[in-house]
């Protein structure tokens, strides 16, 4: 009968509803055991950056607020350096007269600077590395952020969109039922006059 087709159908939207929201709730936890698993790995690239940080401090001797301090330091400190050795090299070639005596230890100075200089740079690939690393980690963050939003939004608009269906079919089942109902009176109407005609022609 109608009645237990649109009764059937009302079944249906309700268990396909309970469906997509129960998708929607399961996609939703794993975007936020993601997120969760995201602002773990920042914090421990943060921590190392701030190690690498206070190492930086410690080996230019100063305090260091940012990354882009430290990095900026590395570049002054090489160009400087550069102008060092270079005006080294000078005083060894306007000094050849002097002494052999004097060259190892000038030898020894290259050296050291040659050694600081390889660990700087060690040092300034490493914040970089990190750098580069915090921002992926960012847009990663940003990227679960945008999906649960999203995710939220579907959930909304599969609720809306559901509970406005069931509340149609809700509604025509309900007229339909008045429907049968003024039908049903109706012919009980209809049956008792005609019960009415027959007994009046009896007497």
């Amino acid at each position: 009968s109608d009645l237990n087709s649109m009764n059937k159908e009302i079944e249906k939207v309700k268990a396909q509803s309970k469906a997509q929201i129960d998708s929607i709730y399961e996609q939703l936890d794993e975007a936020n055991q993601k997120a969760e698993k995201e602002n773990v790995e920042k914090r421990l690239l943060i921590r190392k950056l701030e190690n690498v940080i206070t190492s930086a401090g410690r080996y230019f001797e100063r305090d260091f607020d940012t990354i882009e301090d430290v990095l900026n330091a590395f570049k002054q400190n090489r160009s400087a350096t550069g102008q060092s050795m270079l005006g080294s090299q000078t005083t060894i070639g306007q000094s050849g007269f002097q002494s052999r005596s004097i060259q190892p230890g000038h030898s020894q100075f290259l050296q050291q600077q040659q050694q600081q200089k390889a660990e700087q740079e060690q040092l300034r690939k490493k914040i970089k590395k990190l750098k580069k690393q915090l921002n992926e980690k960012d847009d990663e963050l940003q990227a679960v952020q945008e999906e649960k939003v999203k995710l939220n939004r579907d959930f909304e608009r599969i609720k809306r969109d559901n509970a406005d269906n069931i509340q149609n079919l809700s509604a025509q089942l309900q007229q339909t039922q008045e429907q049968m109902q003024r039908d049903a009176d109706q012919y009980n109407h209809n049956l008792s006059q005609y019960e009415s005609k027959i007994n009046s022609m009896k007497v």
